[in-house]
This record gives C-alpha cells, sequence and structure tokens, in this order.
C-alpha cells in the first residue's frame, strides 16, 4: 500500500475540487445523464452530483466500501456492469445450498 501525507492545504484542495470536480467529472457525468434511461436517471443524478463527487472523491478508505457499495443497491445494473463479484457474493449462501444439495444427491446415487 503506498502511503502519503493527507494534503491539508485549503487553497490546494479547493483549486482541486474546480479543476478536477467542477471541470472534468461533472461536464462527464452531466453527459452521460442524458443518455440514461429515466428509470434509472433521478438515481444516476443523485448518486453523482457534485456533493456526491465530492464525497467519493475525498473519502477515506474505510467509506469507500459504504459508498461503492450504496451505488451499487441502488443501481444494481452498474454492478453487474463494473463488479459482478459485488452480486456473486449476495448469492454465496444460495450457492453454498446448492452445493449441499448436489452433496446429497451425489452420496444418494453412491448408495444405490
Amino acid at each position: 500500500m503506498i502511503k502519503i501525507n493527507e494534503i491539508t492545504d485549503d487553497n490546494f484542495l479547493a483549486r482541486y475540487k474546480k479543476q478536477v470536480i467542477s471541470k472534468s467529472l461533472l461536464p462527464k457525468f452531466k453527459k452521460y445523464f442524458n443518455t440514461v434511461d429515466l428509470e434509472h436517471k433521478n438515481k444516476i443524478e443523485a448518486l453523482f452530483s457534485e456533493e456526491s463527487l465530492i464525497e467519493l472523491t475525498f473519502c477515506g478508505a474505510s467509506e469507500l466500501c459504504r459508498i461503492i457499495d450504496k451505488i451499487y443497491k441502488q443501481v444494481p445494473s452498474l454492478a453487474e456492469f463494473y463488479c459482478p463479484e459485488a452480486l456473486l457474493i449476495k448469492c454465496s449462501s444460495l450457492i453454498n445450498s446448492l452445493n449441499l444439495l448436489i452433496f446429497r444427491q451425489t452420496k444418494g446415487v453412491d448408495l444405490i
């Protein structure tokens, strides 16, 4: 893991927010919002508003998982496309049950 000192210079952070978030990320997301179907548009706009992008960009590592989970719960198709394992983790109990069922059936066949 790469460790760096936290940047606390308010002037730098303000310039970074303006340049990276306001002038780069936000315009790209706004352009993307126009291509999203109406079913997901409001959710996507809320999840990737300027405030949300600032939170996502500047959050600590412990908060990042919470934010990602929130995004994937609101719009599961994003998880399906970008991180299918996030959906598969939820299926682990189902997979375990299926494995147990297959194991039992196999044992039953062996006994006959």
